[in-house]
């Protein structure tokens, strides 16, 4: 997701309840779809979304404070010669 979009609370909660429905339910998603008339593709999107959402989320939860995404210290920097130096 974009960042700096805004999430629709209730779309999301909506959505999170009916990917958790359809598990509990024993139906198969098209079957599911079909009885509460919802369309596949809306629910496989938001079941990847939402799965998405969570993961990210977790990576941030995980980081340290301050420091930024997508960003890891060098394993051995420093400890490696320069090109073209000389010993």
């Amino acid at each position: 997701m974009a960042q700096g979009k805004v999430r629709d609370k209730r779309k999301e909660a909506f959505w999170r309840g009916t990917v958790r429905r359809q598990g509990q339910s024993g139906l198969t998603v098209r079957a599911f779809c079909r009885k509460y008339e919802l369309r596949e593709t809306a629910f496989y999107f938001w079941r990847r979304e939402l799965a998405e959402r969570d993961a990210t989320d977790r990576r941030r939860a995980a980081r340290p404070p301050g420091s930024r995404p997508g960003r890891s210290p060098r394993e051995g920097f420093g400890s490696q010669a320069v090109r073209g130096a000389r010993s």
